[in-house]
């Protein structure tokens, strides 16, 4: 009796203090396998569906909020799914490997959507994520080949790590306006993505986010976003333009590493650093749209490797200021005299000076003091030479002077020779 007492107590015990796990039939197979606490109820796994699969929204009049980590994963005969209201969280793999699986319903009263929860589901060809859900969380959706089509709505604020990665049939994404950031590697991969819009909300674009994005021709980065991290947009093989938002002030290493049609790039002159060759492999690259100055390019801190932007051609928004005036003027006086004046070098040298202060006047704002001056020097030099037409009396006096010492010196030899 005693036995008895103690078994019983025992069972008592163990069923207060843990969950009660019970097998539900459908269609009299036991199927689902869930756990039930707090008046909520988990679905903890599901075996042996094909087809379209209705979940259920109550399980012993509890309603089912968790679809639990990998409750039907692995499930490769089932077509689509249908999730009820209740349900506020898909958990980590819940729904991973379902090959067949073409359609997923996800109600509006669902908040999270785990890691993983859809992976390698390849032939999903369409998912429609409403605003409840605040995150994507990573590989929520990665390798899922066939999806062309993802609806996300506004209320969505984070795509993280690898959420899209290898999306390969994906061809268009319109992020909505409340994402803030879009994570490592989110898209990488989608082959098949040929247009993609970032809304201004975004301020984060983690590395690598882009890569091999094969089929993208042209990309503007919103002026929210402040840095190009590495890798954003490397091997994207088809894009052929790339705007840089008025935000950024930093382009990482290898950003654009490899797009080999890439054509024209631009930034602005807030980019005052990147990182280790951002464009190395654009051979194609000519024009570099620059709001900066010249002055303000040689100011970019490199880390090295920007071959390619040395080769293509810039085109500047602003112009350096002026350190030093133009001296010279832009014409140059030609009735400078460049021999000694003649008998009819005597006209010229009178308008030649007019000329020469023509000139000078009109550059005098700016030209120095150097460059003024000069041609008042020229007239000076042509009216110091002698008038040929005037007569000199001077050699005249100095030829009698001479002819009398000369008389002067015999008549002494002379004297002294009689003496």
């Amino acid at each position: 009796m005693k036995r008895i007492v103690v078994t019983i107590l025992c069972l008592t015990l163990l069923l207060t203090c843990f969950p009660v796990f019970i097998s539900v039939g459908a269609e009299s197979d036991e199927r689902y396998t869930y756990s039930i606490r707090g008046g909520k109820a988990t679905i903890i796994l599901a075996m042996g569906f094909t087809g379209d699969v209705v979940i259920p929204d109550t399980l012993e009049d509890c309603p089912v909020t968790v679809i639990g980590e990998s409750a039907f994963a692995g499930c490769a005969k089932i077509t689509s799914i249908i999730i009820p209201n209740s349900v506020t969280r898909i958990e980590r793999e819940a729904f991973a490997m379902c090959k067949a699986l073409t359609t997923v319903t996800i109600p509006n009263s669902v908040t999270a959507i785990g890691q993983s929860a859809f992976e390698h589901c390849s032939s999903l060809t369409s998912v429609t994520i409403p605003g409840s859900v605040k995150f994507i969380s990573s590989n929520a959706f990665g390798h899922c080949s066939r999806l062309t089509s993802v609806s996300m709505a506004d209320g969505v604020k984070g795509i993280y790590e690898k959420a899209f990665i290898a999306c390969s049939g994906l061809s268009t994404i319109k992020i909505p306006k409340s994402v803030t950031i879009i994570g490592e590697r989110a898209f990488a991969f989608c082959t098949g993505l040929t247009s993609l819009t970032i809304p201004p909300s975004v301020t984060t674009i983690e590395k690598y986010a882009f890569n091999k994005c094969t089929a993208l021709t042209s990309i503007t980065i919103p002026d929210s976003v402040t840095s190009v991290e590495e890798g954003t947009f490397s091997e994207c093989a088809g894009l052929t333009k790339a705007v840089i938002g008025k935000g950024a002030r930093f382009i990482g290493s290898h950003a654009f590493k490899d797009c080999t049609k890439l054509k024209e790039v631009t930034f602005t002159e807030k980019v005052s650093m990147m990182g280790d060759e951002p464009f190395i492999g654009c051979k194609n690259l000519k024009d570099v749209w620059y709001s900066g100055s010249k002055g303000d390019r040689e100011s970019i801190l490199f880390d090295g490797g920007i071959a390619e932007l040395q080769r293509a051609t810039w085109h500047y928004a602003k112009v350096d200021p002026t350190t030093k005036p133009t001296t010279k003027p832009t014409t140059k006086p030609t009735t400078k005299p460049t021999t000694k004046p003649t008998e009819n070098t005597t006209t010229e040298s009178t308008t030649e000076p007019t000329t020469e202060a023509t000139v000078s006047t009109t550059e005098s704002t700016t030209a120095p003091t150097q460059e003024t001056t000069a041609p008042a020097t020229a007239p000076t030099a042509v009216t110091a030479e002698p008038v040929p037409k005037k007569t000199n009396v001077w050699p005249i006096v100095g030829g009698v002077a001479a002819v009398i010492a000369v008389a002067s010196v015999v008549a002494v030899i002379f004297i002294k020779r009689k003496k």
